[in-house]
């Protein structure tokens, strides 16, 4: 075998190319020992999630406070997205903030005051990176119209990185802004503890270029709302999710007056746990990238319409409803029609509408026994549809007749 030559300055070039790259990805600075190294690190990414770039200034690393005395809120803005001008503020009459201007050093927020008890702010950026702390017990806040030549334009800004605790927000962008968050350059979005939130004002263009699987409002990262109650009378999904991500979202200890109809709509694995909610009608109807929905036996959960509930859930292949109760239900109609990709569906006892799954052609058979087991006896003929040759190819008389046997056609 011959010896091939090698540029060697070429190469170091190269794997130093390779390990920045890989460092980027990982969001981490620490030195790579080839080839092993390389290796490991790539195999450890996990290419579902955002990984924030390795030198921006981490927010992460600032502790929030939990005693529920007052919202703090870190803002990362980024000079390379070409946006200079800084325009945000609070709304009523009554809440104002502080803001301090500075950067994160050693894991701590190191500032200057520039403003005291102000609704709006403005400033120009100069430095690579700037990191502004807002304090206090404001109830709304948004990122604000700034001078654009002769008149005002949408907020056209480089904040890459929102982080922080908010038990006072009640509303995330002002109703009476319908424009708001359309053109900010977040990348990540994290605002836990608020509970008090009832109005979010997002749009098909919210947070342009944002990974959607680091936007999260909750009470914590676990998904733990610490029993409180969130009464959503606004519009703006509150978790989003990849398709893909391994994990699953769960929501526990909560309580919903009623789930909006877009609450989850960027959501793909969602996990109800100790939930309590009365859910109307289409309420899953907008979750496109949905693939599994599970809720818990610990949940507390009715439905007062089914009608449309997962209409064109594509994506959806698990769906386990079983804890929950449809005796007070009045209509079904499209329960789950377009819901393409379904394999398995539990329901229960207090179901008594017609099943149409002629669209569900991975729908396993296994899954299909035990929907036919948990159905209850019904006093009014009603029709499971399954998909083409299902019931005559792949489904024995005496698995048919568990159903039948209950009232039930099936066909």
């Amino acid at each position: 075998m011959l010896d091939k030559a090698v540029d060697s300055a070429f190469l170091d070039s190269g794997l130093a190319q390779v390990a920045d790259a890989i460092r980027a990805k990982g969001g981490t600075k620490d030195r790579l020992q080839f080839p092993d190294e390389y290796v490991s690190a790539v195999e450890d990414m996990d290419v579902t999630r955002w990984s924030k770039p390795a030198d921006w200034p981490d927010l992460d690393a600032l502790e929030l406070p939990t005693d529920r005395s007052e919202n703090v809120i870190y803002l990362l803005y980024d000079r390379k997205c070409g946006f200079d001008p800084v325009s945000f503020g609070v709304a009523n009459s009554s809440t104002r903030m502080t803001v301090h201007k500075g950067n994160v050093v050693d894991g701590e927020f190191v500032g200057e005051l520039v403003a005291s008890n102000v609704a709006k702010y403005t400033d120009t950026l100069t430095d690579e990176y700037t990191v502004y702390r807002l304090i206090g017990s404001f109830d709304c806040f948004f990122f604000h119209d700034y001078p654009a030549g002769a008149s005002y334009d949408v907020s056209l800004q480089g904040v890459v990185w929102v982080r922080g605790t908010a038990p006072f927000l009640k509303e995330l962008g002002s109703p009476y802004k319908n424009r708001e968050f359309a053109s900010i350059h977040t990348q990540a979005f994290e605002l836990y503890d608020v509970a008090s939130l009832t109005y979010i004002v997002l749009n098909s263009n919210a947070f342009r270029n944002m990974p959607m699987y680091r936007f999260y409002l909750g009470v914590d990262e676990n998904g733990d709302f610490g029993g409180n109650t969130l009464t959503r009378t606004g519009v703006g999904p509150m978790f989003f999710q990849p398709i893909g991500a391994r994990d699953e979202i769960v929501i526990q200890n909560a309580n919903y007056g009623n789930l909006a109809s877009d609450t989850f709509s960027g959501v793909a694995r969602l996990r109800l746990r100790n939930v309590t909610a009365n859910i109307s009608g289409n309420r899953f109807q907008g979750a496109i990238l949905l693939k599994s929905l599970v809720v818990e036996d610990s949940c507390n959960i009715t439905f007062d319409s089914v009608y449309g509930s997962f209409f064109y859930c594509e994506m959806l292949e698990t769906l386990d409803l079983h804890p929950v109760s449809f005796s007070g239900a009045t209509a079904a109609s499209n329960t789950f029609s377009g819901c393409r990709s379904l394999k398995e569906l539990r329901l229960n006892d207090t179901w008594a509408f017609d099943i149409n799954l002629s669209n569900a052609m991975s729908l396993e058979k296994d899954s299909v026994t035990q929907l036919f087991s948990d159905l209850g006896t019904i006093d009014t003929a009603h029709t499971i549809t399954l998909p083409y040759g299902m019931k005559n190819y792949l489904l024995t008389a005496e698995e048919i007749a568990v159903v039948t046997e209950k009232g039930w056609t099936v066909a």
